[in-house]
């Protein structure tokens, strides 16, 4: 009787070891985590802050009829492109996507669906302007679409002039950008 309950006691003290060591392994798994998530949207708040403090910087924007802005920001030398929407336009998504699209001449191509990380405010995108491209913003259905089926929210032109370091250009009238509503589908 008393090797049963001495092997209890010692299997009670290894299930206990096990179970702190376990615990200890689980809460330092999640501050690791925690920790990786917050260096990886430091990081990418500081490429964005590096981007637009770069010599060569360029920016092309759009006013909607609401006041809001977009603004696509670049570096040629820093190889970056950055997005930036009102929090009012992702607001409006209401279960859709802001999708972003290269527009070149007749072609239209994806960017991708617009993601800012972490309540940044802005995405970065795999792409370098040029003059002549646009950079349209549309609302899809949730996940995106393989082509615009909506007019565009934000059009935003690279000119000439934004090939030049320093320049800002903007687009046309606000009247070519539909507001950010929600309604269209």
């Amino acid at each position: 009787a008393w090797r049963t309950g001495l092997l209890r006691a010692a299997a009670a003290v290894v299930l206990l070891g096990v179970g702190i060591g376990v615990g200890r392994w689980s809460v330092r798994g999640a501050v690791d985590e925690a920790m990786d998530s917050m260096a990886t949207s430091m990081a990418s708040t500081q490429h964005y802050a590096h981007l637009n403090q770069a010599q060569d910087v360029q920016r092309v924007t759009d006013t909607m009829p609401d006041g809001h802005v977009a603004t696509l920001t670049w570096s040629r030398d820093m190889s970056m492109t950055a997005l930036t929407l009102p929090a009012a336009m992702k607001e409006s998504a209401s279960g859709r996507s802001l999708q972003v699209w290269l527009k070149e001449g007749d072609t239209t191509t994806s960017l991708g669906v617009y993601d800012p990380r972490d309540g940044a405010g802005f995405s970065f995108l795999d792409v370098m302007p040029k003059p002549g491209q646009q950079i349209v913003i549309t609302m899809e259905p949730a996940g995106g679409s393989a082509q615009p089926t909506t007019p565009p929210l934000v059009t935003l032109r690279v000119s000439e002039d934004a090939g030049r370091s320093g320049a800002a250009t903007g687009s046309p009238s606000p009247a070519s950008s539909a507001a950010p509503t929600g309604d269209s589908a």
